[in-house]
């Protein structure tokens, strides 16, 4: 059987042949930049850390939007009718209960002028009735007395009469039982006596018909509440057709003026004032940013058109945040100005800052642009949390096996 002899390999190991660095052009200056420039990154890295560990910084997401007062009270007719007259202008500063329009008032005020003059009439009327009662009731008192003087006259004429004829002196009994056309005399004596108690009786039914007079005057009474009533309820139909301003402010409606001459109904808007103190900012933000603004969050807004006027930046803060898209032809200025699938913010603008610079240049509408600080703090924290956001994220979108 035969053997084989294992040889050992040899190792050969490959060197560079020894330079003289010496003697090698530039290689002193090489080695030198290389020190330094791991010197600079060390100490650039060291001051990053240092200054990230210390220096605060925010973060901002930039949106635009437009400025609009805060609280806008809307104008509207309480009836229908015509517009006759626009009292006001776009930013005309009003105070509350000022007549803003005026509505068509002739038909109504013609038919108040009707009422009015038949009130008149039956205050007139009434007024007659209660001067002629008293002299009524002196002439019936004075017609009674008359009566009862003609009856105690004829009375005497009857009796005397009767005794000269040997009658007797009972003058009722001779009345009840006399036969007319016995004697002459007695004949026109009684004629005469019943003559007077005739006028006793048209007295007393005098009398009746004055005590009726008071039923006559509450009757005016009557009509002349009832076209009171009539009138009131005109005037205050009258009073309607002139359209108020609710409230203090500014006139926020554009070209006003073209209002006159167009037909109004009950309830519908004509007019928008708002209020000149409190303004905000409507900002439309992109969805992609909108997980990063809370309700709180401080804002600094830039008036643009007052950019000339060197208004400084207004302070602000998020007072609501939009939890629905915007859609084109959404109610506010900016809604119908922002791309499909932008949200709403909204800022309140800070008041005391807003006296401090005045606002009078204020109009709805101006645009403006804002930042809005979402996170505040130390650099090496904001880029720790980034971190751990991303990675969430990331681990959030492996799918689960």
């Amino acid at each position: 059987m035969a053997t084989s002899n294992s040889v050992p390999r040899r190792t050969v190991e490959l060197q560079l042949p020894p330079m003289d660095q010496r003697r090698l052009l530039g290689a002193n200056v090489v080695r030198r930049a290389a020190t330094i420039l791991l010197l600079a990154f060390s100490a650039t890295l060291i001051l990053g850390i240092i200054g990230g560990s210390l220096v605060s910084v925010r973060l901002t997401v930039d949106a635009s939007g437009v400025l609009e007062p805060v609280r806008v009270a809307t104008v509207r007719p309480a009836q229908d009718g015509l517009i006759r007259r626009v009292l006001v202008s776009t930013g005309d500063t009003v105070r509350s209960e000022q007549v803003l329009v005026v509505l068509d008032s002739l038909d109504l005020a013609t038919s108040l002028g009707v009422l009015l003059a038949q009130q008149d009439a039956q205050r007139i009327t009434r007024a007659q009735l209660l001067a002629e009662v008293p002299v009524d009731q002196q002439r019936q008192l004075a017609q009674r007395a008359q009566a009862d003087a003609h009856v105690v006259r004829a009375g005497a004429t009857v009796l005397d009469r009767m005794v000269s004829h040997g009658l007797g002196r009972n003058l009722d009994s001779l009345t009840r039982a006399y036969v007319t056309g016995t004697h002459v005399n007695i004949d026109v004596a009684l004629s005469d006596l019943r003559s007077a108690q005739a006028d006793q009786l048209t007295a007393d039914a005098e009398e009746l018909r004055l005590r009726s007079a008071d039923l006559a005057v509450a009757a005016q009474d009557a009509k002349l509440r009832e076209l009171q009533s009539t009138i009131r309820a005109a005037r205050a139909r009258l009073a309607r057709l002139a359209i108020l301003s609710p409230s203090n402010g500014v006139v926020l409606t554009e070209q006003v003026e073209r209002l006159t001459g167009s037909y109004v109904r009950q309830g519908e808007q004509i007019l928008e004032v708002g209020d000149p103190a409190s303004w905000r900012a409507d900002l439309i933000v992109n969805e992609a940013d909108m997980h990063d603004i809370h309700r709180g969050d401080s804002v600094s807004v830039e008036v643009l058109p007052l950019t000339a006027l060197k208004m400084p930046r207004l302070n602000g803060v998020v007072d609501a945040v939009g939890v629905t898209p915007t859609s084109p032809g959404g109610g506010s200025s900016a809604a119908q100005l922002a791309p499909s699938g932008s949200y709403r913010v909204l800022v309140s603008l800070d008041p005391t800052q807003l006296r401090e610079i005045g606002v009078s240049q204020f109009r709805r509408g101006y645009s403006v642009t804002g930042k809005i600080v979402t996170r505040r703090g130390i650099i090496l924290r904001l880029l720790s949390d980034w971190a751990n956001r991303e990675l969430r994220r990331q681990a959030a979108r492996v799918p689960v096996t």
